[in-house]
């Protein structure tokens, strides 16, 4: 990868332990992501940099004689908040795109910086549906359905990645500054905190919403809020999770169950309380069925909903040995916006299932449903800090 090295990589292991470095956002060129970002103020880390798939090379021939043609991607990092990088990657078919100072057909230098996706039709032109890295592709999977797509335990997607720093406001003005992002949604400290600690919390959205930013900062509470707690292991700010989006979530959790259960997989955090599962069809009503709500005290799922949809999500316990990085596994049901002619080669197919993050479903009628449907678990927080409260009592920090 461009910009290695292993001294650099020791550092952050031995300040951050197991963490985040790289927050990866697909647009459509990246040296013209790159250049305005650091003319709106970002700090450059990696200037724009190209990666030639292993097909691309001369002494690779192609069917028939002659040079083989791969797809060829132009990577760069500008600071984000801490030691983590927002990294620019665009992908390539043609030489031209990447060899001088013009952006590809598709590209608009009026767009923002970091528009956060490409367009269906620079897609469709690049043919890379699924974009991996170049001489990087799906590993195969030997266990395969009876529909003959491989079984995995669902996850499609991240749907947002959410940075803890110790200012908001100066965060939010950098971020908003280098990416041109939009504030989303806005969550204070009497919203989502316990008696005990809290946060103050905003969340930016590229223009297309695809691509959702989250940021946290600590507030006073009667103990030390655990965003502090992270910011004081993590030795500085950083990427305190990453939210995963599930088709299904509950076939998704059944399966991490059985993995944690006996096969060492990740730890998900302790149930909510009985309680918790009492009152929770008095607070979302029927927008779920008697079996969901089941289901969700089953597996140790939490809800919650906004105006236009509802939100399923579970937390793991931290990945490494401080209280500071984990995922969180989401479905979003709900919101949706309009029909389209295109499938999401992520989505499951026949019956339609419900999801979030701007994605078509592929379905007996394809759809494509708001970002951010169901809010961000907002009547979950006070559930949440009092899980992460109680297992940070166990590590005495």
């Amino acid at each position: 990868m461009p910009g290695y090295d292993p001294d650099a990589a020791r550092e952050f292991v031995i300040g951050h332990g197991m963490a985040v470095r790289a927050v990866g956002v697909e647009v459509t060129d990246a040296k013209s992501a790159y250049g305005m970002a650091v003319e709106n103020g970002a700090r450059g880390v990696l200037a724009p940099t190209v990666i030639r798939d292993y097909n691309d090379r001369d002494d690779v021939e192609g069917v028939g004689g002659g040079r083989r043609r791969g797809t060829t991607c132009r990577v760069a990092e500008v600071a984000l908040y801490g030691d983590v990088v927002l990294r620019f990657v665009s992908f390539h078919r043609d030489d031209s795109s990447c060899d001088d100072d013009r952006p590809p057909a598709g590209s608009s230098s009026s767009s923002s910086s970091s528009d956060g996706g490409v367009s269906s039709d620079h897609r469709r032109r690049l043919r890379t549906p699924s974009p991996f890295l170049p001489c990087l592709s799906p590993y195969p999977n030997n266990d395969v359905s009876g529909r003959g797509r491989p079984r995995t335990y669902g996850l499609a997607r991240i749907d947002h990645a959410v940075g803890n720093v110790p200012d908001l406001l100066e965060a939010l003005e950098y971020v908003r500054g280098l990416t041109g992002y939009h504030l989303f949604a806005e969550f204070a400290a009497e919203d989502v905190g316990t008696l005990d600690s809290g946060l103050n919390s905003v969340v930016l959205a590229s223009d297309n919403e695809a691509v959702l930013l989250p940021l946290n900062e600590p507030t006073e509470g009667r103990r030390k809020s655990q965003i502090q707690t992270y910011l004081e292991q993590n030795d500085g700010p950083g990427l305190q999770h990453i939210a995963i989006k599930s088709y299904d979530i509950f076939e998704t959790i059944g399966h991490m169950r059985h993995a944690e259960k006996d096969l060492g997989g990740f730890e998900l955090m302790a149930r909510p309380s009985d309680r918790y599962y009492r009152e929770l069809p008095s607070r979302l009503g029927d927008r779920l069925s008697a079996d969901q709500y089941e289901r969700l005290e089953e597996l140790g799922i939490l809800a919650d909903a906004d105006d236009e949809g509802v939100l399923l999500q579970i937390f793991t316990k931290p990945l490494g040995d401080r209280p500071t990085l984990f995922l969180e596994i989401i479905q979003r049901i709900g919101c949706v916006l309009a029909d389209t002619d295109e499938d999401d080669d992520d989505a499951p197919d026949g019956e339609r299932r419900d999801g979030g993050g701007g994605r078509r479903v592929r379905t007996k009628r394809n759809v494509t449903e708001r970002p951010g449907c169901g809010g961000f678990g907002q009547g979950n927080f006070r559930e949440l800090f009092k899980s992460i409260e109680d297992f940070e009592k166990t590590l005495k920090v």
